[in-house]
């Protein structure tokens, strides 16, 4: 009878155990996941396209303008550095906090994003342009041996 109740009990507290590994602290997951945003703005400003893409999945897909692609590593950093040799950041700021949600068992996160991006640059004639434009975007975040990458990027604009 001990044992039986013995069992019982090692197997009820292995449940229990078991359970309780797959829950994840939700306070910290998403003080990560804000982290890689403020990082990505930090990217941006200082345009470190290696470290940008450092937190890109190596199976990131990108949805913008009507378009589904799937980047390599070598297309992403020729469109980035092209990007950023020919701008100056002004502001890649968010105009409300962004939204961060989990998967029930926080393996992948999404973040809504609603963003003002100004930037300068020169025109074809030499000629310094301002332009302003507000983002709206989701970005999706997957987990992956301990560390959160970008998976995927959907984007508007208006």
């Amino acid at each position: 009878m001990k044992i039986k109740i013995t069992l019982g009990l090692l197997i009820f507290a292995l449940a229990i155990s078991c359970q309780n590994s797959d829950k994840f602290d939700l306070e910290s997951e998403t003080k990560e996941i804000l982290k890689a945003e403020a990082k990505a703005r930090e990217y941006h400003f200082k345009k470190n396209v290696k470290a940008l893409l450092g937190g890109f999945s190596k199976d990131f897909i990108s949805i913008n303008n009507g378009k589904i692609e799937k980047p390599t590593y070598d297309e992403s950093f020729k469109k980035f550095d092209s990007y950023f040799k020919s701008v100056e950041f002004i502001k890649w700021d968010n105009n409300l906090p962004p939204i961060v949600r989990f998967s029930d068992d926080g393996s992948i996160a999404y973040v809504a994003v609603d963003k003002l991006v100004i930037v300068k640059f020169n025109d074809e004639k030499g000629n310094k342009v301002i332009d302003t434009t507000n983002f709206a975007w989701l970005s999706v975040f997957k987990k992956q041996s301990g560390r959160w990458s970008l998976d995927c990027i959907a984007s508007t604009r208006r």
